[in-house]
């Protein structure tokens, strides 16, 4: 009986840490991209990115390769994709959840409404 107390609090324990990990997450990229963004003008074409820097957001004091910025690009991608996915899959699948939902249920009611355990009538 102990044990299983002991599961229960660890299982709780271990899913507040995740809870609290994945909103230290959140923060720390919704800060950054608040707090840092900033952009490069490369061959006439901006960039605009985030990651902690020094100097203003117009004339940052670093630049970045080739390479780093397909990286940068990459990776906002993801995010992005990581982002609009669940909307892209699970929005219709709850949908037609919930219109076969709504179908069974006006047929299981109509066929309550005529559920009777009256024998019919005999006639002799």
């Amino acid at each position: 009986m102990h044990s299983q107390m002991d599961r229960g609090k660890m299982t709780y324990l271990r899913h507040a840490g995740t809870a609290f990990i994945m909103l230290l997450t959140f923060i720390v990229y919704v800060g950054n991209v608040s707090l840092f963004s900033h952009r490069h003008t490369i061959d006439g074409e901006v960039v605009v990115h985030s990651h902690l820097h020094s100097g203003s957001d117009e004339q940052p004091d670093h630049t970045h390769s080739s390479q780093q910025f397909k990286t940068i690009e990459a990776l906002a991608m993801y995010v992005a994709l990581t982002a609009t996915t669940p909307l892209c899959v699970v929005a219709p699948i709850q949908k037609a959840t919930t219109l076969s939902a709504q179908c069974l249920y006006r047929v299981v009611e109509k066929s309550l409404r005529h559920f009777s355990l009256r024998a019919p009538p005999a006639f002799m």
